[in-house]
């Protein structure tokens, strides 16, 4: 018998990038990175009863850490958000791994006509629909806890999946008829990443209670968030052999304006042995995310009435100074790489000189914030 019940059943008329008329959810794009995405179509879509604003749930700390690897000569860098510790945990996970695609198939589908949609985490380098698919990746190296995405039907010959445009091969990519932000491929093409490896996460509870801040709680946020801004330890350690020098804050901006006056970081370096795998495809998307935190922050302030302190406007102001800067700089080296400019070079550095002005300003006018 076809199996399609539970799909047509319920996601085609769920929300993620677009909903079931083809609008497009603008906060979908704010999202921290793939895990807070999925948790956010997750919680509008499974727990519509619930009243909640999505900058306040997923406002976070502002910081960055910029990763520097030694790798044979080859220069290159990670940029990650920061994520606080204060703030406490929304879902409760159950979650599975399996190391065979029978066993896989068998527990996915499970989930799914549990009526689950589920974040898988696998060899994402081994799926041909990604933007760093590669059929010669070597898995000595590869990442349990890599790139995520949804999972959300099935049906005999295939599997529905919602990811990130940013993370797919568009050129790869096959849409649902019925649904531009929904994909569709064939099993096959996942069972020799399922094969290796697959992480299966499903929401067990939510706690309503901590999806919103109250003043105490923003103020711990805001507070680490300073206090990582002006970290100055460089710390040191190995990421699959490879030695790192870890850099937070003040540093890691200092450290960009650096890698940028030393001429010596190319955009198409090839980071690991896949089609999209370089350092503009690394660092773009992270840019980004850098930004979308800003934004976050300032919508929450803007729609918060606890946090009506002297200089708001004067911080928003700079927010969305920042907001610009940071979304200048990714412009900047995104028309560098297509006139195939492929060195970071002093003139960027000079966006990323303003950048560190800007932000110097707003973890000031922080600190001002949690004296009151």
């Amino acid at each position: 018998m076809f199996k399609e019940l539970v799909f047509l059943s319920d996601y085609l008329n769920q929300s993620f990038y677009y909903d079931q008329y083809g609008i497009r959810d603008e906060l979908s794009g704010l999202m921290g990175n793939c895990t807070e995405r999925s948790i956010y179509f997750i919680l509008k879509n499974k727990y519509k009863d619930i009243n909640f604003n999505p900058y306040e749930v997923f406002l976070n700390d502002m910081t960055f850490s910029l990763k520097l690897f030694d790798a044979s000569n080859i220069h290159t860098f990670r940029i990650h958000n920061n994520f606080s510790s204060v703030k406490k945990n929304i879902f409760q996970y159950d979650s599975i791994e399996l190391f065979n695609k029978e066993e896989a198939k068998k527990t996915l589908e499970g989930l799914l006509d549990r009526g689950h949609i589920v974040l898988i985490r696998t060899i994402f380098e081994l799926l041909p629909f990604s933007a760093w698919y590669g059929d010669l990746y070597g898995l000595d190296g590869y990442r349990k806890g890599g790139h995520g995405f949804l999972i959300v039907g099935y049906d005999n010959n295939n599997y529905y999946y919602v990811d990130d445009p940013a993370s797919l091969n568009m050129s790869k990519f096959i849409s649902h008829k019925n649904r531009k932000d929904i994909g569709v491929s064939p099993k096959s093409d996942f069972f020799n990443a399922f094969n290796t490896f697959l992480k299966c996460s499903t929401v067990r509870n939510i706690n309503t209670s901590n999806l919103y801040l109250n003043r105490d709680l923003f103020k711990s946020i805001v507070e680490e968030s300073i206090n990582n801004y002006n970290n100055i330890q460089i710390t040191s350690g190995t990421n699959q052999g490879k030695k790192i020098k870890i850099l937070n804050g003040r540093r890691a901006i200092e450290q960009l304006i650096k890698i940028c006056e030393s001429e010596s970081y190319y955009l198409n370096e090839k980071q690991r042995k896949t089609e999209g795998s370089n350092l503009f495809n690394n660092i773009c998307p992270s840019l980004t995310f850098v930004c979308n935190r800003r934004i976050l922050f300032s919508n929450y302030i803007n729609s918060n009435k606890l946090y009506s302190f002297n200089n708001v406007s004067s911080l928003d102001k700079l927010l969305k100074e920042s907001i610009t800067s940071w979304a200048t700089v990714k412009n900047v080296i995104t028309k560098y790489y297509a006139k195939d400019r492929y060195i970071l070079d002093k003139h960027i550095g000079k966006y990323f000189l303003k950048i560190l002005d800007v932000e110097n300003q707003i973890f000031e006018q922080l600190k001002e914030f949690c004296k009151m």
